[in-house]
């Protein structure tokens, strides 16, 4: 079968676990998580609680982040060089856009767990993961903070120099069950060291999180620190410390990991 970044097989132990584009009607299982205090308080950027409009925005979204990205994937398939020059357009490298996905696990159906046929099943919507070139928020001061996603972001598509950043999240049913770090290393190898060029890629987690640090570790990121007061949350996020909260900030690159090469190498 040939490889179809968007229906990414992820390695598990005991579930059937897939990365695939969004799709409209995973907005309840969407809304049912992020108003979920173990997932929303772990998380800066969607807000809370969580609407139905919130999803249909965030859906657009991501929706044409993946339309997008598969539009590219196709000009991969048929890439000329010759052309690219002539009309100053690489078809090299996808992610322009960045990259937006759902991760899954496959469930029997009920009725076909009874008959003991389990080929009959469905997917089941488990969680978030996306890639994007980074907004750098474990820099404080604000003009340092532009001036660095100004220059992240003028870099053309497939640049080494391009820092990107990874977020996720899964549904609290699904925590710690192995699911991310398999996830997100299957993810690296198959789509973003080798459709991508991703070589430096750093992840973010709020100040006691160690969920989320763990995650990170497991997948080789080395640590940089932690940045206190980094983020201000808004009021309905806020703890009783206060609005303010600390950002760890974690680090993978490429040029320090062979292992994500040899992956990429298998991957088509």
């Amino acid at each position: 079968m040939a490889f179809d970044p968007f229906q990414l097989h992820v390695p598990h132990a005991s579930l059937d676990v897939i990365v695939t584009a969004a799709k409209h009607e995973d907005g309840p299982k969407v809304i049912r998580a992020l108003n979920d205090p173990r997932v929303h308080l772990n998380l800066d950027q969607p807000p809370f609680p969580y609407t139905e409009a919130d999803w249909e925005s965030w859906f657009k979204h991501v929706k044409d982040i993946n339309d997008r990205t598969r539009e590219e994937w196709q000009a991969m398939a048929t890439s000329d060089e010759k052309r690219d020059v002539e009309t100053s357009r690489s078809t090299r490298w996808i992610g322009s856009k960045g990259w937006g996905s759902m991760i899954r696990v496959r469930v029997a159906r009920s009725d076909a767990s009874v008959l003991g046929n389990n080929s009959d099943s469905t997917e089941v919507m488990i969680g978030t993961i996306d890639v994007r070139r980074s907004g750098f928020p474990g820099v404080v001061d604000r003009q340092e903070q532009a001036a660095a996603v100004a220059f992240n972001n003028s870099l053309p598509l497939g640049d080494p120099r391009i820092v990107w950043e990874v977020g996720y999240y899964l549904i609290s049913e699904y925590h710690g069950r192995g699911i991310m770090p398999a996830t997100l290393q299957t993810l690296r190898s198959k789509v973003m060291v080798p459709l991508m060029n991703v070589h430096i890629l750093t992840g973010y987690y709020f100040e006691g999180n160690d969920a989320s640090r763990r995650v990170f570790e497991k997948c080789r990121f080395e640590a940089l620190g932690m940045v206190p007061d980094a983020v201000l949350l808004p009021d309905s996020k806020a703890r009783a410390s206060g609005n303010s909260i600390g950002v760890g900030i974690m680090r993978w690159t490429r040029a320090e990991d062979s292992q994500d090469e040899m992956d990429a190498s298998q991957s088509t």
